[in-house]
């Protein structure tokens, strides 16, 4: 590979690395569905060939390397995100399903109302008994199902998490107790439709790095 062939494939592996970059936050943002993969593979490939080169100019050499710690960067960023989301401990994923709740509650709550423009009905005309159908009573929008742990053991969970931060990953901050809660609250409904006959835990887990909290399914008593 001549010297110009190079600096246009590590251009166009810069390119590519960006614009994957651009995928995975429209991703996280909901605007995507599924992950890039196939993109994410390309890239992948591109830096396995680069590797493969052997490069005798510094400047350029050390372009490849600054690229490719980036890209393992934000790597670890998106293992990091897809991990969460998965979870159900994602915080956009949180924040927007606390703020569709709270459109759909206050959907709810309106009064309905009725068209003022239609015209009264004759004094004389007597409507048939069969016809009248009184208004139903509004029914009033559905609380949010109890969170079964309890305060205590969301509490507990939330120290755990601190701690593992604390120790895996200092300088970051773990999701406050509140958003926990309701990702807990969340996951919990979920794994009850499924598992009605099982009691439903979660525990702090500490891998590669990377702290998550899973559920853990016991047989009831």
């Amino acid at each position: 590979m001549t010297p110009e062939e190079f600096d246009h494939e590590l251009d166009e592996l810069e390119i590519r690395v960006e614009r994957l970059r651009a995928l995975y936050e429209q991703y996280f943002l909901g605007i995507e569905k599924i992950e890039p993969g196939v993109a994410r593979k390309d890239v992948d490939r591109r830096f396995w060939a680069m590797k493969k080169i052997k490069v005798r100019n510094t400047a350029k050499r050390f372009k490849l390397q600054v690229l490719t710690q980036r890209y393992n960067t934000l790597q670890q960023y998106w293992t990091k995100v897809c991990r969460q989301i998965e979870n159900g401990t994602y915080v956009r994923h949180l924040v927007r399903a606390r703020r569709r709740a709270e459109a759909k509650a206050a959907e709810a709550a309106a009064p309905t109302q009725h068209q003022s423009s239609a015209p009264p009905r004759p004094s004389y005309i007597v409507p048939r008994p069969d016809s009248f159908n009184p208004p139903k009573p509004r029914s009033e929008p559905a609380a949010k199902a109890p969170l079964a742990l309890g305060e205590a053991r969301v509490e507990e969970l939330h120290r755990q998490l601190a701690a593992a931060y604390a120790q895996a990953r200092p300088g970051e901050k773990p999701i406050s107790k509140k958003a926990l809660a309701e990702s807990l609250r969340v996951t919990e409904a979920r794994l009850r439709e499924k598992h009605n006959d099982k009691q439903i835990d979660f525990q702090v887990v500490v891998r590669d790095g990377q702290v998550t909290i899973k559920p853990v399914l016991r047989r009831g008593s």
